[in-house]
């Protein structure tokens, strides 16, 4: 048998060193996966969500519904039904948004966030320095660099299209540069078609949402020559096309309600020598349709204890936008509104109402000047006995240091209950009217670490039954605060001149 040389005991050594190291990797990433999801570190925030959105963990076989403020954490599976969508801003800075009919999975490696994209379409945005892998159903790995993209897939076909950034597109081993103004799709046969469009979108965004219907969506575009005849096309869900022929760059029109795709196609004045013209990537824009108001709190139908009355504020939005609505808050104890106990105008979608008695009692908002958006009525009632609450635990964090360097910070937040076990959601906010949350998170525990960066902020704990289908309790809110250690001065040096 021929004897082992110190070569040969090398390369044994350092491959059985590669074989323990990729073990372990493998390992460690699937004990990851079996960890339950109140344990793994958020990874992102929803922005905002409209209509059916569900949110599945990777440890759960149940779809749940997703609030806006919630955290997503790793591996969480997230879809949209019909006429839904939701948008979210991972913790690189990249933002997400997932158009109806689509579902995605959510990773992150670093500072990269991956994006397994079963079906659908959706649209990142990234800034400088945010990195993002998308892999589509039928395969294709599309590696994103400070890229403005939509992607599509389906279980054969994929297609990309890049506005700013670059990708890198590979499947099987063909590799593939996508740069901005491009578009790279590949058909059920595996054949590959790259395009270059002469004409750059400039507004409404690729995907964005329009929440005013009763306004003209300003359309705007880079055309080769602003004498050049431009054609929009606008076409809906139904295949309805409308056409829109325009000298120039820009145009305004009022669309219905509706999701559309648009694109323009330019052709050169007669007045020019060469010929330019060219056209546009296709874009997404949807129309909301007129909407109703929601309550916020109370819930139509709440019971509130008579010892939270005194903190009870009125509170609505427009579900799935940031969109403030200007109204007129009404409150009364019949419920035709015949007999008024208060009458306010509000702007910021609160209002603080005078003491309230045990009683059932009747509200309802009427937008100002809006007509696209419709009243709220709801009704509560103040219960004649005082209830148990939630309260925060005097070991929760109230003020914490961090270095100066440093960009955020873990904040221990822990509570008690003294009824019986229920579910909670923990909302954080930076007014402690918690007119907008900042972060939401569902939990059976009663303890949860947030990290938050520096700031000032108020949280409280909603008490839920088991299936987050009413609130029955709400705490006071705690403040908190984060803050960065100041740095030391700097010492003084004596000045010692010396002598001749």
């Amino acid at each position: 048998m021929p004897r082992l040389n110190r070569n040969d005991y090398i390369f044994t050594f350092a491959s059985l060193a590669v074989i323990t190291l990729i073990a372990y990797l493998i390992y460690w990433h699937s004990r990851q996966r079996g960890i339950l999801s109140d344990d793994l570190k958020p990874v992102g925030v929803v922005e905002y969500r409209y209509r059916e959105v569900l949110r599945k963990f990777s440890d759960r076989m149940m779809w749940e519904d997703l609030e806006a403020a919630e955290e997503i954490y790793l591996y969480d599976s997230i879809m949209t039904n019909g006429e839904s969508d939701a948008k979210i801003t991972m913790q690189n800075g990249l933002k997400i948004q997932i158009e109806p009919n689509s579902m995605v999975e959510i990773d992150m490696t670093g500072n990269t966030a991956n994006i397994a994209l079963r079906g659908g379409v959706v649209h990142t945005e990234g800034s400088t320095g945010t990195h993002a892998v998308v892999t589509t159903a039928d395969g294709t790995r599309m590696e994103l660099k400070n890229a403005n993209t939509r992607v599509a897939s389906t279980e054969d076909t994929s297609e990309i299209a890049v506005s700013e950034g670059s990708a890198r597109v590979e499947k099987a081993g063909q590799k593939n540069e996508v740069g901005s103004g491009e578009a790279l799709m590949r058909d059920s046969q595996g054949r590959v078609l790259k395009k270059k469009f002469a004409i750059k979108l400039v507004k409404p965004a690729d995907g964005i949402v329009v929440t005013r219907p009763d306004e003209p969506v300003s359309f705007q575009w880079l055309a080769p020559s602003p004498k050049d005849q431009c054609l929009v096309q606008v076409k809906d869900t139904a295949g309805t096309l409308r056409k829109f022929s325009v000298r120039g760059s820009s145009l305004s029109k009022t669309l219905p309600p509706g999701t559309y795709v648009w694109q323009v196609a330019c052709e050169s004045a007669p007045d020019k020598t060469a010929a330019a013209g060219g056209e546009s990537q296709a874009a997404t824009l949807r129309v909301r349709p007129a909407a109703a108001l929601r309550a916020v709190y109370p819930h139509s139908g709440e019971k509130i204890p008579r010892n939270q009355a005194e903190d009870l504020v009125f509170r609505w939005d427009l579900p799935g936008s940031d969109d403030v609505v200007a109204a007129t808050f009404s409150l009364s104890q019949k419920v035709d509104f015949s007999d008024m106990l208060t009458v306010q105008d509000s702007a910021s979608g609160l209002i603080k109402p005078p003491a309230l008695k045990p009683g059932k009692y009747y509200w309802k908002v009427e937008p100002k000047g809006r007509q696209e958006y419709k009243a709220l009525t709801s009704q509560f009632s103040i219960s004649s006995q005082d209830e148990f609450l939630p309260y925060a635990d005097p070991r929760s964090d109230k003020r914490i240091f961090i270095e100066p360097d440093a960009t955020a910070a873990q904040a221990h937040l822990i509570w008690k209950h003294p009824g019986p076990e229920r579910a909670f959601r923990i909302t954080i906010a930076q007014d402690n009217k918690f007119s907008r949350a900042m972060r939401s998170h569902k939990t059976q525990d009663t303890e949860w670490v947030a990290v938050l960066s520096p700031g000032k902020y108020y949280w409280k704990i909603g008490v839920y039954d088991h299936a987050y289908r009413q609130l029955l309790h709400t705490s006071k809110p705690v403040a908190l605060e984060i803050l960065k250690k100041e740095l030391p001065k700097a010492p003084r040096v004596k000045l010692v001149t010396a002598g001749p």
